[in-house]
């Protein structure tokens, strides 16, 4: 990243990882064409591992709530990591969130309605996308949006982990297969489509 990625663009929206780039990307362009990656915003990675880790109150999550103030139109992707309904949001990610929700101009999050970005996929899809990057890999998920679709777990002990951006890059190519969009999915792009239309007077 380089600081005018940040300062220039007209909005900004922050990612875990390449992955989660690959999938917001595709969705964005799925409902709203227009919007161009570089043009009207810029997707950038925080590293699920800087929320994941720390507490509320260290210096680097200060840091990151901060950064509204750099550029205001600013949108943050979190994993929930909810491993049922009933568990509570961590609170670092309550942290971020409800900073956000109280920065001025169009800063915002979105927190999964499942475990990880993963679950906003469609099983045969996301089966489909794993055969054809790890063929030798089985899934047994088969949409519990509380479980980690390419976990260990999942996968039928696989001893190395999934290669998560080629298996996200197969499934954006599936994605015109899709005529449901899962959980809280198709309303979560709407509302970072929106912002960023907002941020370029495109609305």
């Amino acid at each position: 990243m380089r600081a005018a990625d940040l300062v220039q663009s007209n909005a900004v929206v922050w990612v875990e990882g390449p992955s989660d780039r690959l999938y917001v990307k595709a969705w964005l362009a799925e409902l709203s064409p227009e919007l161009v990656e570089g043009v009207h915003y810029s997707l950038l990675f925080y590293g699920g591992a800087l929320l994941r880790h720390l507490s509320p109150d260290d210096p680097a999550v200060e840091e990151f709530v901060s950064l509204p103030r750099v550029n205001r139109n600013f949108w943050v992707v979190m994993d929930s990591d909810r491993t049922s309904e009933e568990q509570a949001l961590g609170d670092t990610k309550v942290r971020v969130r409800d900073a956000l929700s109280d920065s001025s101009g169009l800063a915002g999050s979105w927190v999964t309605a499942g475990y990880t970005v993963e679950n906003y996929v469609p099983p045969n899809i996301l089966r489909a996308a794993l055969e054809e990057v790890h063929p030798q890999a089985e899934t047994g998920w088969t949409g519990d949006p509380y479980l980690n679709p390419l976990g260990p777990e999942q996968l039928g002990g696989r001893g190395s982990p999934a290669d998560k951006a080629s298996v996200a890059r197969a499934v954006v190519e599936r994605w015109q297969e899709v005529d449901e969009w899962p959980l809280d999915l198709r309303e979560r792009v709407r509302g970072l489509a929106n912002m960023i239309c907002r941020a370029n007077d495109l609305v």
